[in-house]
């Protein structure tokens, strides 16, 4: 088979797998990546872009920069006009063209026959959905295709020198790479491999040296490169690997930390080579927490042993060395041995080692190939024509997993029941479905699964908030609160648990914490500052809240306006009082109960209901019984 034919057949066959992803919508981390994310909606202003951490919100305290990644989306944006489809396209021709380098390269380490057989196997295996089928996965290829491009041109140098035209280009796409995914960083060591496969290091003293000599160039390359991006990354993110990289996953950051990163290791060989069993999350109890050395944590250490010394001897194992090799060096980024990265496990990481899984199923393929049997080969050929169909089929059918949050929830629902996260999802289901006794129950199936993640206790906070438990709701959000400070909803919602509870000193304190911290909600906060001060009986400062909230473009409703008139009379502002209550008439004219109230509140003024140091019996907002503050928190 020619050459042009092979790359036709790999191509075709990512094509194929993945074409029912172009009818997914954005899904998970693309809603608030690309979909809600205004740096990607614009080209103009190339500072958002390049000069602000990947995450539009916690940017510094997840730890994540990926400039290129944001401005392909931006100019995908452009172009598309932010649909779906289009995004979804381009991951897909990424992933062909990444299915093409992997044969490329292996062609050119081994055989034609090596090559197709991995390559193929590349372009369909199931691993790869949450890279491909999921919008944000295309972090993964562009890293992919810069690592690949790198490695393809390092190998087809002749000998040991580097000319400056392909070191150049070995660099750049070190560069794209580094800024699409910090996982790039491993590509020095991938060419190091690389050179003990060819064979174009010798193992003698001499022969070391004089390798180094001849790559202090492009190894000169990568140091300012690297020194260059990360001085970067600090002046963005004011850190380096980030402040608080796992805030629903703690363990992956305290003291068995370790632990848990060898846990994951049979799970990465499960992953590689028995890819039916997939989950779009892998937190407890899919994968309970190691706090000991347990059966799976010796198994992964030992996997972690023997991969290593087979790594090693590459210089004399050439092939089980290149597996070993690759698949160390690219997964130790992302395996939270030497810092956590916020998961235990994402099917999306695995793109890239997974190649080493290719290199099996190619030497596997070519050694059935050269010294089997007829009949061996004929059953080879029939298993392996049963394999590409399991893996396309599986493939296909994981696809539309991907379609939006609610089929991702789904599939996990579907998939792992046992999750914390699923039975969060059933909660949420149920409070959706007016059944509050259900959701509470799930709540605490979930919280007693897994106690430590601070977003599920704000959502199980903010339901407490819905059923006006105000005691619930507080011991849940100071939980949440005491685990990432750094959240501006949870103090928010803490803040108008307290102002319920009749703890208005505490609600004015941490509404005014909340209202400093970046992407919080004035619009919420203030109306909490507004009713906290007037039952403090600050009267002014209170008209002061309620006049910053009307200001806002989502706080300028009626009742906001009617509690400034009220805010305003109860200061002696009787002119301003009147005011304020014309323009709440003004804003509940389609709603005659809503009129009616507000016009009695404005009799009430005139009347001089109001004094200075309290309110007057006569308060129409009390005696129609409205909820005298901003709405309720609802869930999303």
């Amino acid at each position: 088979m020619k050459r042009s034919h092979a790359l036709i057949i790999v191509a075709a066959a990512a094509l194929a797998v993945y074409a029912n992803s172009l009818w997914n919508g954005f899904a998970y981390d693309d809603i608030w990546i690309i979909g809600s994310n205004e740096r990607v909606h614009q080209l103009r202003d190339q500072g958002r872009i390049w000069l602000t951490p990947y995450w539009p919100s916690f940017g510094s305290q997840l730890g994540l920069y990926r400039p290129f990644a944001i401005f392909a989306f931006a100019v995908e944006w452009a172009i598309s006009g932010g649909q779906p489809w289009f995004f979804h396209l381009i991951n897909v021709v990424l992933h062909a063209g990444v299915s093409v380098l992997v044969y490329l390269l292996i062609e050119q380490l081994f055989t034609h026959r090596v090559a197709l057989a991995g390559a193929l196997v590349f372009a369909i295996h199931p691993l790869h959905t949450e890279a491909v089928a999921n919008v944000v996965g295309q972090n993964e290829l562009w890293a992919a295709l810069g690592l690949l491009g790198a490695c393809l041109i390092y190998v087809r140098r002749p000998g040991l020198r580097l000319g400056w035209k392909a070191g150049s280009a070995i660099l750049l796409l070190f560069a794209i790479s580094l800024l699409a995914k910090e996982s790039a960083v491993v590509l020095p060591g991938l060419l190091v491999l690389l050179d003990f496969v060819q064979k174009r290091v010798p193992l003698t003293r001499v022969g070391v040296l004089g390798y180094a000599r001849r790559l202090a160039p492009l190894v000169l390359g990568f140091v300012v490169l690297l020194a260059g991006y990360l001085v970067l990354r600090h002046s963005v993110l004011g850190n380096l690997s980030g402040t608080d990289a796992a805030p629903g996953l703690p363990y992956l950051r305290e003291e068995y930390r370790v632990h848990n990163a060898l846990r994951a290791w049979p799970e990465f060989v499960r992953l590689l080579f028995l890819p039916f069993d997939l989950s779009v999350d892998y937190g407890p109890a899919v994968v309970l927490p190691a706090e000991s050395f347990s059966p799976m944590v010796l198994f992964g250490l030992a996997l972690l042993i023997a991969v290593t010394l087979l790594a090693l001897a590459t210089p004399w194992a050439s092939r089980a060395g290149l597996v070993a090799g690759w698949f160390l060096i690219t997964i130790l980024p992302v395996s939270n041995l030497f810092f956590p990265i916020g998961v235990l496990i994402a099917e999306r990481t695995l793109y890239t080692p997974s190649i080493a899984a290719c290199f099996v199923a190619g030497f596997a393929w070519d050694a059935v190939a050269r010294h089997a049997r007829v009949q061996t080969r004929r059953l080879a050929y029939a298993l392996a024509a049963l394999l590409v169909v399991a893996f396309g089929m599986r493939t296909v059918t994981r696809n539309p997993d991907w379609d939006s949050l609610a089929s991702v929830w789904r599939s996990l629902h579907r998939d792992h029941p046992e999750s914390y996260r699923a039975q969060w999802l059933n909660a949420v289901s149920m409070w959706n479905a007016g059944r509050p006794d259900l959701a509470e129950q799930y709540f605490a199936i979930a919280y007693r699964i897994w106690p430590r993640d601070s977003q599920m206790l704000t959502e199980w906070g903010n339901f407490y908030i819905g059923q006006k438990q105000w005691d619930k709701a507080i011991a849940l959000l100071e939980q949440s609160r005491d685990m990432t400070p750094f959240v501006p909803r949870t103090h928010e919602y803490l803040a108008y648990s307290y102002l319920y509870a009749g703890r208005s000193e505490d609600a004015l304190v941490t509404a005014e914490h909340a209202l400093s911290m970046d992407g919080a909600h004035p619009s919420l906060i203030y109306p909490v500052m507004g009713n906290a001060l007037h039952q403090l009986g600050r009267f002014e400062e209170s008209a002061r809240a309620w006049q910053h909230a009307v200001a806002r473009k989502d706080g300028d409703l009626w009742f906001n306006w009617a509690l400034l008139a009220r805010a305003q009379a109860s200061a002696g502002m009787t002119g301003e009082a009147l005011r304020s209550s014309d323009s709440a008439i003004a804003r509940a004219a389609k709603n005659p109960r809503s009129a009616e109230t507000v016009q009695q509140l404005k009799e009430a003024i005139t009347r001089g209901c109001y004094r200075r140091a309290a309110d007057s019996d006569c308060d129409p907002l009390v005696a129609w019984q409205i909820v005298v503050g901003p709405p309720a928190p609802q869930t999303k």
